[in-house]
């Protein structure tokens, strides 16, 4: 496949790139997969569906898009959907769980956008989505951060302060890694969410009142917190007034694995004034069925790093950048790899560590098959050049000193035929075949 910088720009009528159409899965075409065409035909009619009921659901594809959201297999778009329709006038708090590289902060942004709730006036200002890392905060100024204190509560204090949830009074607060808050901050949010008022630290006796929605985010499990006494339950029913989980990348459909690629892919290409990436389906596919462990977030570093190696290579070279890619994919990633029975992906995962000679054996064979067909001189001479350019390059991953014969049985030719070969090799400096 190729890339090319103007794939990313919307297309007339679209208005967006035109690789989301491509990848778009509608209800109807994943009925016509799973069921056939009959049988999909026959489930529409009994569940009522006319053909534009089945296929409207790009607007809603482009509509995510805007917000930063790659999705077009129809059932993932339909969720995120349904989530910002329930939360268009949902004033109670929200709990969004998922794990480290789902994209909280996205559908945050997106339900916010979509919602009422932006459109309030604050001070004759529009309202605002207040955010709030709670694993950064240094849990002694925790209470101090969130609800203010007042001159003189502590040390350092020498001045009264105003707490983000006064500052977000009739506004939106996202308190995203909710899970890091020690007990003490979360008894006091409770009181927040049961009674809606709170107090300064250090001014115990005045209540102030909070107008505000809170979304609490996590990637842990909040129940076994609770077993554990890390989280209080109360606190945990409160916030789950409307509970969304987030799907990890593995969970998520290959239509929008392949869209995410293509939309890093592109993203870095322009970054970097790349003007085209090209790559054989085998290793697109490498790149987006991975089994990231850092979810979406993995997948975005590694099409970076991708983009980097294709533009500064030299020359093409697929092997490359099949080990460059497996080489700097996260442990996590690697183990799940490692424990696939996908032979293909474990024996190129292995070329990393010089366990296993069959990629690179694939690619000299590749050229050794060229060289027993009868070519001009020319074309012989780019053969050579290139079988010696893989062959220094990945001379290092083979066992050093290995016999003729051995090589020979690697490579399914016999030792006449190598002997062959290494005569023909023997003008190139520096080519060096056991």
């Amino acid at each position: 496949m190729k890339l090319k910088l103007s794939d990313s720009l919307p297309t007339k009528g679209l208005g967006v790139p035109l690789y989301l159409k491509e990848y778009y899965v509608s209800f109807s075409d994943d009925l016509i997969a799973n069921y056939g065409d009959k049988n999909a035909r026959k489930i529409q009619e009994f569940m009522g569906l006319d053909e534009k009921e089945v296929d409207n659901g790009f607007e809603n594809v482009i509509e995510l898009y805007k917000s930063g959201i790659i999705a077009v297999h129809c059932y993932t778009v339909s969720a995120y959907s349904i989530d910002s329709i329930v939360f268009k006038d949902w004033v109670g708090p929200i709990l969004i769980h998922g794990e480290s590289g789902t994209g909280k902060e996205l559908l945050v942004n997106h339900l916010f956008d979509k919602s009422n709730k932006s459109k309030r006036k604050i001070n004759k200002t529009d309202s605002k989505l207040f955010k709030i890392n709670c694993s950064a905060i240094p849990e002694h100024l925790a209470e101090s951060v969130l609800f203010g204190h007042k001159k003189g509560a502590f040390t350092g204090a020498t001045n009264d302060k105003m707490g983000l949830l006064e500052q977000a009074n009739g506004g939106t607060v996202f308190l995203d890694e909710i899970s890091r808050l020690g007990l003490s901050v979360q008894e006091k949010l409770l009181r927040v969410l049961a009674t809606g008022d709170y107090s300064r630290v250090g001014e115990e006796s005045k209540k102030r009142e909070a107008d505000i929605q809170i979304i609490a985010a996590t990637n842990e499990d909040l129940w076994s917190l609770i077993e554990n006494h890390r989280f209080l339950g109360d606190l945990f029913f409160r916030l789950s007034g409307l509970h969304i989980k987030l799907p990890n990348l593995a969970e998520r459909y290959d239509a929008d694995k392949k869209a995410l690629v293509t939309y890093f892919l592109l993203k870095e290409m322009e970054e970097l004034n790349c003007s085209e990436v090209e790559m054989s389906d085998k290793l697109f596919k490498m790149i987006w069925q991975a089994p990231y462990s850092g979810n979406i977030r993995e997948m975005e570093f590694s099409c970076k790093r991708f983009v980097h190696e294709y533009k500064y290579m030299r020359s093409y070279n697929e092997i490359f950048l099949q080990v460059m890619f497996h080489k700097y994919l996260s442990p996590g990633t690697k183990k799940a790899l490692e424990s696939k029975n996908d032979n293909k992906i474990n024996e190129t995962t292995n070329i990393i560590d010089g366990v296993s000679n069959v990629a690179v054996s694939e690619n000299i064979r590749a050229y050794i098959e060229l060289l027993k067909k009868p070519l001009d001189k020319k074309t012989t001479r780019v053969v050579l050049s290139r079988f010696k350019k893989d062959w220094l390059k990945y001379h290092s991953i083979q066992n050093a000193g290995i016999k003729q014969k051995v090589w020979a049985e690697k490579m399914g030719m016999d030792s006449a035929k190598i002997s062959h070969l290494k005569r023909n090799l023997a003008s190139i400096p520096g080519l060096i075949i056991y």
